[in-house]
């Protein structure tokens, strides 16, 4: 299933984002776009400023942006 498939299934309420380091950003924004949470693979985004912006555009839809370490 491609992401763009995943993110239009209404079935699915949370995306495991184990994408390159440098896609977790644009993959993570994505989904929560969508309405979806996301559970990421460290790093949540490979600039500062960008995972601060992930992390208010959860909040602001009331979404779950969280991290994993593997």
């Amino acid at each position: 299933m491609t992401v763009e498939e995943m993110l239009k299934d209404k079935s699915i309420e949370v995306i495991l984002n184990l994408t390159i380091p440098q896609s977790h950003y644009s993959v993570s924004k994505k989904v929560l776009n969508a309405g979806k949470h996301v559970y990421s693979e460290k790093p949540l985004a490979t600039y500062f400023e960008k995972g601060k912006e992930l992390i208010a555009l959860a909040k602001k839809k009331k979404l779950y942006l969280s991290l994993i370490h593997i």
